[in-house]
């Protein structure tokens, strides 16, 4: 479910474990803040695609390529 920019849900399997998971658009390091450092941390993949990016979170959009798509992103989502 998105929430105010946030991927936010909850999975259980099984009744055995449940895992909680919080994402916002543009938090490249998954420190749960976009800033500065999300932008450098783009920055550091930018042009790169496929296997070539060591960064996961840095294709923000998923479809592959650290781009301005993605420098877009990130961007847009710093908070003030």
């Amino acid at each position: 479910t998105w929430v105010n920019g946030r991927l936010q849900g909850q999975v259980d399997l099984l009744d055995v474990h449940c895992y909680r998971f919080n994402i916002q658009t543009g938090d490249v390091d998954r420190n749960g803040v976009v800033d500065a450092a999300d932008l450098n941390a783009l920055r550091g993949q930018f042009g790169r695609s496929g296997a070539a990016i060591t960064t996961a979170g840095a294709d923000v959009n998923g479809d592959g390529r650290v781009d301005a798509t993605d420098l877009g992103l990130v961007t847009r989502s710093i908070g003030p």
